[in-house]
């Protein structure tokens, strides 16, 4: 992954970058039952949006139990988009 961004530090996690995570739900029974060995699978390849938390963007929660910080004005923007289209 790191590498495929052309990051090809051996570090996860540098001092003074930018802190970027999804935060899962380790409760969900996909995951918190998934041995070690398969647990990256699991999360790659099983998990859906009702699994994850958050969001961290450049060290600030940008989503929080499921809400975008922004909500509100995404969704007013979008909605004036779709008007203006005038394809619904």
């Amino acid at each position: 992954g790191r590498k495929a961004m052309n990051n090809f530090e051996s570090a996860y996690f540098k001092e003074g970058e930018p802190f970027n995570a999804c935060i899962l739900d380790a409760s969900a029974p996909l995951i918190s039952t998934s041995s070690h060995e398969n647990l990256v699978s699991t999360i790659v390849y099983a998990t859906d949006p009702t699994m994850q938390l958050a969001t961290i963007s450049y060290g600030e929660m940008v989503v929080n139990n499921g809400r975008h910080i922004n909500r509100d004005e995404i969704v007013r923007q979008f909605s004036a988009t779709i008007k203006e289209l005038k394809n619904r």
